[in-house]
């Protein structure tokens, strides 16, 4: 990697956080003008939504943490939630219920497919050992 790259990709890291931590002061700024209070625990219900999005949408393309992946999991989660809340009657600790369950089938998937990908990996390593090995009898 250049060192040019390598700033472009520190500068846009760098960006994102600083975007991020932006949205967040404007986000909290609203909802203490909404409440007319302020209040550190007012944010706690939206953290199990959050982490289940996210954790869930690492599993969902490429085994690590991705926007499309995020995206398609807010949506699968968002839309099952309305599913079974019309099906059911709104609960009021069916959506913790069912977030934080998503959240456990999450990292139980991620486990999984990381165990998987290691497993692969040591067999294509015992393959190439075995085709240089044969390869070396084979010049000898």
């Amino acid at each position: 990697m250049s060192v040019s790259s390598r700033f472009i990709t520190l500068t846009l890291a760098f960006g994102a956080l600083v975007a991020g931590a932006f949205i967040a002061g404007v986000a909290g700024i609203v909802q203490t003008a909404s409440i007319s209070a302020g209040n550190a625990n007012v944010g706690d219900p939206f953290l199990l939504t959050a982490f289940a999005a996210a954790f869930l949408g690492s599993t969902q393309f490429r085994g690590r943490f991705n926007v499309w992946g995020t995206v398609l999991a807010v949506w699968t989660l968002l839309s099952l939630v309305k599913g079974v809340e019309l099906a059911l009657q709104s609960y009021r600790w069916l959506n913790e219920f069912f977030f934080g369950s998503a959240l456990i089938a999450a990292v139980g998937m991620s486990k999984i497919f990381e165990r998987r990908a290691a497993r692969r990996a040591a067999a294509q390593r015992q393959r190439d050992a075995s085709a240089a090995e044969a390869a070396l009898a084979r010049a000898t």
